[in-house]
């Protein structure tokens, strides 16, 4: 798209590379994120940061200057509350006990703030598949669960997939990323039992 305007039939007229004009009733255009770090003044600490201000970092949360982490919405995807705190408690914990042993989370919710919003943790259907893990599938109406009856909402729906190790939850809906983040990943594993 070159560039766009009002269409007399009050929708939008996009002008295409191609030389043609589409005219449409609305436009989306996703520019895109970029981490708010100006205030920060991390060249005076030496600290890096790359395209869109996002900071690089190691699995600790160390940026490039050993003493110095970084969490949360400047070290980019996925950017979201109980991941940024996931981060955050990582990087805490490597600053006051750098012989702290562990590996990252490997589990961290994700969330796409469309209509309706889709969040999701953990494997997908495919890639169980894909490694040939058994699994059970569940579904159900979001209507159906507590947080759809509280606030009158019976849009959506919630999957899981359930395997040995951990379950995926996918919802799809309004207001659906703030359930699978407030579940969020499992602290810690625990054995299969059935």
């Amino acid at each position: 798209m070159l560039s766009y305007g009002p269409e007399p039939s009050g929708g939008v007229a996009l002008n295409l590379v191609s030389g043609e004009t589409l005219a449409v009733e609305g436009v989306l255009i996703a520019a895109g994120r970029k981490s708010n770090i100006e205030a920060l003044n991390l060249s005076a600490a030496g600290v890096t940061a790359g395209e869109h201000g996002i900071i690089p970092v190691d699995d600790c949360g160390r940026t490039n200057i050993s003493h110095i982490w970084a969490a949360g919405d400047v070290v980019g995807f996925p950017a979201l509350a109980s991941t940024s705190m996931e981060q955050a408690r990582r990087a805490v914990r490597y600053a006051f006990r750098p012989d702290c042993a562990g590996h990252p989370a490997r589990l961290l919710p994700t969330g796409v703030y469309t209509i309706p919003e889709v969040s999701m943790v953990s494997e997908t259907e495919e890639s169980l598949q894909h490694v040939g893990v058994d699994y059970v599938i569940g579904r159900g109406s979001y209507g159906a669960c507590a947080r759809g009856r509280i606030i009158g909402d019976s849009d959506g729906f919630l999957k899981l997939a359930i395997f040995p190790h951990i379950g995926r939850a996918e919802l799809y809906g309004p207001t659906h990323i703030r359930i699978v983040m407030k579940a969020g990943p499992p602290r810690r594993r625990r054995q299969w039992k059935c």
